[in-house]
């Protein structure tokens, strides 16, 4: 049996999308693929709204022969087989899911990340309401607009165009750094995903890479998983698993976006959240927006910042302003009660 394609060596024959939930069953049909006002003896297929189980739908469980695609990280891993199940050419477990709404990939809708039009190098230049990203003989590397420091954080970018002198990288750049290849030797604090296409694939951290993931090309997806609570970054391509490039990561980092070369123009899209992911957030991992991430500092009591004080006085007095609280005000904007304006 070959899921998603004939019984075929021909890569033509094979499916070009997702699966899901697939369940095959022989010796009876789910009752619930049938309905009152079908014919005696004709089933329908109802699709399913939540994950299937063995018995879900009506579902004879010692029918059930095989239960399998609901894994996010295995491509072999079945609920029910009756033998082993192989990986065919370049298939890989994604975060698909046909059981997630809108608000489940899209998050709250306010204040969302952009491209940070007065945080880039001068090769870099924004359009598409800083969500588009060109360099063109340079690196321009350019960071977002929201930065953190804890929390978990799913964003992505959209390749759409490779620099006829290198490739491209995604992934994140410390605040503190300059805006430069991102974990590269001039900006050693940042972290990305890197390719060039099938010649040269590597991540990129504290001024060294080394070996990893699989290349990608224009039209491909890189996702982004940030947790910096566990101080870990984890990258995706078209939804699969690269496997966690990095750890014990600390400090408060940007998204950011730059090009590996002198020569030629390359290009993305980011989506931090503002339309629907592409593909789904790993569990607990948030789209940057202002409502989610947390502020850097917080005022406990903003009554020991600032405060007004009312009192009377003749006219000409001198006095001298110190609310209680033990802070000298920056600025005191007097208001004579008696007047109807300002």
């Amino acid at each position: 049996m070959t899921i998603g394609g004939v019984n075929s060596s021909n890569s033509g024959e094979l499916m070009q999308g997702f699966a899901s939930n697939l369940r095959l069953t022989v010796g009876s049909i789910p009752t619930g693929y049938q309905t009152s006002s079908t014919t005696a003896g004709e089933m329908i297929f109802t699709p399913s709204l939540v994950p299937l189980t063995s018995t879900s739908q009506g579902a004879n469980s010692s029918h059930v022969k095989l239960l399998c695609c609901q894994s996010n990280t295995s491509l072999t891993a079945a609920t029910v087989a009756s033998g082993p199940i192989t990986a065919n050419g370049s298939a890989k477990a994604t975060t698909f899911s046909p059981f997630n709404t809108i608000d489940t990939v899209r998050g709250l809708q306010t204040g969302y990340a952009t491209f940070n039009p007065i945080d880039k190098n001068s090769t870099a230049s924004l359009e598409n309401g800083n969500l588009d990203w060109k360099t063109v003989n340079g690196n321009g590397c350019c960071r977002g607009t929201i930065a953190v420091s804890s929390g978990k954080w799913y964003f992505e970018f959209k390749y759409t165009e490779k620099p006829s002198g290198g490739g491209t990288g995604f992934g994140n750049l410390s605040i503190d750094e300059t805006k430069e290849f991102m974990g590269g030797s001039n900006a050693p604090d940042g972290y990305q995903y890197y390719s060039e296409g099938s010649s040269f694939t590597r991540k990129y951290n504290n001024g060294s890479n080394s070996v990893y993931g699989d290349s990608f090309e224009p039209g491909d997806l890189i996702g982004v998983a940030l947790d910096m609570d566990g101080g870990t970054i984890e990258f995706y391509l078209n939804g699969a698993s690269q496997g966690q490039a990095f750890s014990g990561i600390s400090g408060t980092y940007a998204p950011a976006a730059a090009s590996g070369t002198g020569s030629g123009t390359a290009r993305c899209s980011a989506n931090f959240g503002q339309k629907p992911f592409k593909f789904s957030p790993p569990d607990g991992f948030q789209p940057l927006n202002a409502a989610n991430a947390r502020p850097e500092t917080v005022i406990a009591r903003p009554d020991q910042h600032f405060g007004i004080i009312l009192h009377t006085q003749n006219p000409g007095a001198v006095k001298r302003y110190q609310p209680s609280g033990g802070f000298a005000p920056d600025l005191v904007w007097p208001k004579e009660l008696s007047l109807k304006t300002i």
